[in-house]
């Protein structure tokens, strides 16, 4: 549950690790803004159960910084090592698929061999990287109310067309909305004002994005979901859908 005293804000979400929570501990922090927690998760590694101690990454805050204090993976280490195209110690995570956040620039479903060494597609030169398991993290906005011209939305067949959507400190991510007709949640890609290029470090944004469209369709449900699989923060702060009711 997130919960802040001052803002008077609480909420429960749901946490996959992507393995089994067999033991959990929580351990309070004096220095830290948050108290830190421990888990033995039981994983299932090259076809073996295996069980790791891992501790549970501290929520983005004001004044981190992506290259020495970001950890948005499971089961991840983070490391230095200037210059290196090849990194070594992973065998926890042998001949699994991982990404990877290196000076800043990601790299998808790289393969850590047997003996544990992953390799680069070009040499580092902070030299600081994490390495670790892909995870999605979602959110869904309440039901709109608005956007009908007799009454309230609810219970009428309506469509979020476009949307824009406030973000802090912040990159990559989808929008989009449930289809009810197929029962899956369909997304478009988050635009951005001038796009990271391929292997080049990511500069997190604090922006509102311009509307865009959403997939197309209607239904009574008529919320704004949003997603990401990315190695950023991903703060949303708002949402600004606009909604076409059919009052009808």
């Amino acid at each position: 549950m997130v919960y802040d005293r001052l803002m008077d804000i609480s909420g429960g979400q749901r946490h996959s690790f992507g393995g089994v929570i067999e033991s959990l501990c929580v351990v309070p922090s004096p220095q830290d803004a948050q108290d830190i927690v421990y888990m033995i998760v039981n994983r299932t590694i090259n076809g073996l159960t295996r069980r790791y101690v891992e501790r549970l990454s501290q929520y983005w805050d004001f004044g981190l910084d992506l290259n020495t204090d970001s950890i948005f993976m499971d089961c991840a280490l983070r490391g230095l090592a200037p210059g290196a195209t090849s990194v070594y110690g992973l065998k926890h995570l042998q001949l699994e698929l991982v990404d990877v956040l290196a000076d800043g620039i990601p790299y998808r479903d790289l393969q850590v061999s047997v003996s544990g060494k992953l390799t680069l597609s070009q040499p580092m030169v902070t030299g600081s990287i994490v390495i670790g398991k892909r995870f999605v993290a979602e959110g869904e906005i309440t039901g709109l109310d608005e956007g009908a011209a007799d009454g309230t939305g609810q219970g009428k067949a309506k469509r979020p067309n476009v949307a824009s959507i406030r973000l802090w400190d912040s990159y990559g991510g989808q929008l989009g909305r449930y289809n009810e007709d197929q029962g899956v949640n369909e997304y478009t890609p988050i635009e951005y004002d001038n796009p990271v290029a391929d292997l080049q470090p990511v500069t997190l944004r604090t922006v509102t994005t311009q509307a865009f469209v959403l997939p197309m369709g209607y239904g009574n449900r008529g919320s704004v979901i949003f997603r990401t699989d990315d190695p950023f923060p991903f703060n949303v702060v708002a949402v600004y859908p606009q909604t076409d009711v059919n009052d009808r």
